[in-house]
């Protein structure tokens, strides 16, 4: 698999330089460790659908100043000028510290530089599962509005809310 990107260093706030870098195989154990701290947010259900998507989406991680996997995020391009974010996880005692935020920046610029006219994205919405209340507002904040509701969207119940940002004015 060819992967598009390129490296960039970025500062984070409390001393801390984040590296954000493309996603190899040789990440995906620890993709899934990152993945595990997240449990309030992801069922096993998801953790296994990580498991596979992580292998056929595209990916890049973020790493601290000591290499260590910090965050994560895949994507997809499955439909003509759109990118669907897939998966971002940030791992749990290091939130918000704007990890999260510097990646989704790297997405939309990245998505941008190759022409793409949006980013979708799928999440719980928070009046069904409180935990996905801040996880909404971040997307929201960012610029992502609600393209659609599915109440039943998902196989065990949960339904989604669908959020677009466009790109290009």
């Amino acid at each position: 698999m060819v992967y598009p990107f390129t490296l960039y260093p970025l500062p984070l706030t409390r001393k801390m330089n984040l590296r954000l870098r493309e996603m190899t195989p040789d990440d995906h154990d620890t993709v899934f460790a990152v993945a595990r701290t997240l449990s309030a947010w992801w069922q096993p259900i998801d953790q296994m659908t990580l498991a596979m998507d992580v292998r056929e989406h595209w990916g890049m991680v973020a790493e601290n100043e000591s290499a260590e996997m910090v965050g994560f995020l895949t994507y997809r391009l499955d439909k003509a000028g759109i990118a669907e974010l897939t998966w971002l996880g940030v791992r749990s005692d290091l939130r918000s510290l704007g990890i999260g935020s510097q990646m989704l920046d790297w997405l939309e610029s990245t998505m941008v530089e190759r022409g793409l006219g949006a980013i979708e994205l799928s999440t719980i919405p928070p009046d069904h599962e409180e935990t996905f209340a801040p996880t909404y507002a971040f997307y929201k904040r960012r610029g992502y509005r609600i393209m659609r509701r599915e109440n039943h969207f998902y196989a065990f119940g949960r339904p989604r809310v669908l959020l677009r940002k466009d790109l290009v004015g």
